[in-house]
């Protein structure tokens, strides 16, 4: 994969303001900047993918640029994980392009067009039905009670893992960034969502975000 770094003097640095509350729980007012300055030319950033790697996506940065790089990876048979957030309305045949679509409580509505559900207990069926219907893998992360996946027509739920909350900035982008390490490693869906659960388990434990961020051998 190619790296570089765009410098631009008209825009503000993206910033996201993050107030955390006594409970560890918290909320954030990003400011985009130039994160939503991407132009077609970065798109040649993604011209080294090939069949089966995996393309993790955010929405951090301007939605038109994410969609066309979404669109250009599964045309080369890359595998693309959609982590929408912030949550937005995401086009149908945009959402059929990935192979997963990771979501908390409050994307899941948004993103797949639902006004709630009854229990979050009992949301097994839901989920099916929308990934029959948008045609993608759902994965439900759920905080201290751990993720739902529906996956080709199946349940899969792993529990969470009691801790000590101190700060949940950034388990999010833990549990993605770890399940599509462990998935790109060929450890299968099981185990991925495992390691991916146990990592962002073991991140809310500390303050910040990526400093928060376990290292394997923490996991293991």
């Amino acid at each position: 994969m190619n790296h570089k770094i765009i410098k631009l003097t008209d825009h503000p640095t993206g910033t996201a303001v993050i107030n955390v509350n006594q409970a560890g729980e918290n909320a954030i007012t990003l400011v985009k900047g130039a994160n939503d300055e991407f132009t077609d030319a970065d798109l040649e950033s993604l011209s080294n993918l090939v069949a089966d790697d995996y393309l993790l996506v955010q929405n951090e940065i301007n939605a038109d640029i994410n969609h066309k790089a979404i669109s250009l990876a599964d045309e080369r048979g890359a595998h693309v994980v959609l982590n929408p957030a912030p949550s937005y309305v995401v086009p149908e045949d945009i959402l059929a392009q990935c192979a997963f679509v990771i979501v908390n409580e409050h994307e899941l509505k948004e993103v797949f067009r639902i006004n709630g559900f009854q229990d979050i207990d009992d949301i097994d069926a839901e989920l099916l039905y929308l990934s029959e219907k948008y045609q993608t893998n759902i994965i439900l992360t759920l905080g201290a009670k751990g993720s739902k996946a529906a996956y080709e027509g199946q349940i899969l739920t792993h529990q969470g893992h009691k801790v000590e909350v101190v700060d949940t900035t950034g388990a999010g982008d833990c549990f993605c960034g770890v399940f599509v390490s462990c998935l790109s490693r060929d450890m299968g869906l099981q185990r991925a969502l495992e390691i991916a659960n146990k990592a962002a388990s073991i991140s809310v434990t500390k303050l910040g975000a990526n400093n928060s961020f376990p290292q394997s051998k923490d996991v293991e």
